[in-house]
């Protein structure tokens, strides 16, 4: 659940623990990306970036989340070394019928192609949206209309079969 990602997101052991999971189940950093609400980095942007480039390190990807919700997005997007940009859904929902809605998407596309970043947008809920926010130049989405959440081992199982009987568990 949620707690325990929080709780596990500010240990300052949690990059150890991670590489050494990664190591012990040989799941490749490249499968696993993170994702750091801008809220979260902007409490304490010092850790923030240290925990960012740590994971960078390991050979992980990070998503900046909900950009574009708050005032300072810009100031800490200069600052943190992420890789990707998680349109907030509240602009993402909006996308068809709100053309403000359009050009803040577009012009947060523009600024991450400008920044070498890619983008995501969440709350993609129809094709509708789907076809506007493709048509702005997003490069990834996350939605109902996209596809429903599944179990993390599930989703494991499919990308990394289980070797020699081992079973993962998560």
């Amino acid at each position: 659940g949620q707690p325990v990602r929080s709780q596990l997101a500010l240990d300052d052991d949690f990059p150890a623990f991670l590489e050494r999971q990664l190591r012990a189940h040989g799941l490749p950093p490249a499968l696993i990306s993170f994702e750091l609400t801008e809220t979260a980095a902007v409490t304490n942007i010092v850790r923030a970036e240290a925990l960012i480039r740590r994971l960078r390190d390991l050979g992980h990807e990070i998503a900046l989340d909900d950009f574009g919700r708050g005032l300072s997005s810009l100031t800490y997007l200069k600052t943190l070394p992420v890789s990707y940009l998680k349109i907030d859904g509240d602009l993402v929902r909006d996308v068809v019928a709100s053309s403000r809605s359009q050009a803040m998407v577009s012009a947060i596309v523009q600024l991450a192609r400008a920044m070498g970043l890619r983008t995501t947008a969440e709350c993609i809920e129809s094709d509708g949206i789907r076809t506007v926010v493709a048509g702005l130049g997003v490069d990834f989405g996350q939605g109902y209309a996209l596809g429903r959440p599944r179990p993390l081992e599930q989703v494991l199982h499919e990308l990394v079969p289980p070797v020699r009987g081992d079973t993962l568990s998560v």
